[in-house]
């Protein structure tokens, strides 16, 4: 019910900003990620939508996730290099933070391509 909440509270339809909604939910789905694994793509989601104000939320919501269960945000990884160029500030640092994360598993894992890496290698050097 609480998940439902937050996640109605960052649509437009529910006259209200969930202004923490994506960090709260970073949170909850960390707490026991098998259960709320089906909420990190609706996390994701919030990423694109208009109000430019949840990015930062977004990823250090993915941060929290991949910090207990990685492979749970290697899916979503795409968002990555969007969040390194974004002019927030905020979104950038956790966009590294989440980078620093995931790292190992991509290389060890082999998840993204050499061109894909070289994207992000590119995004770290703005």
């Amino acid at each position: 019910m609480a998940i439902r909440k937050l996640l109605w509270s960052l649509s437009d339809e529910s006259g209200g900003i969930g202004w923490s909604a994506p960090e709260i939910l970073g949170e909850i789905v960390s707490s026991d990620p098998k259960k709320f694994s089906d909420i990190v793509p609706l996390i994701v989601e919030v990423y694109d939508v208009e109000e430019k104000v949840f990015r930062p939320g977004v990823i250090y919501a993915l941060t929290r996730i991949a910090e207990v269960s990685p492979e749970l945000v290697l899916n979503f990884v795409t968002v990555i290099p969007r969040a390194l160029s974004d002019e927030n500030p905020m979104t950038v640092i956790y966009a590294i933070d989440l980078l620093k994360l995931l790292w190992r598993n991509i290389v060890n894992n082999k998840d993204w391509s050499h061109t894909y890496g070289s994207d992000i290698v590119k995004s770290l050097k703005r």
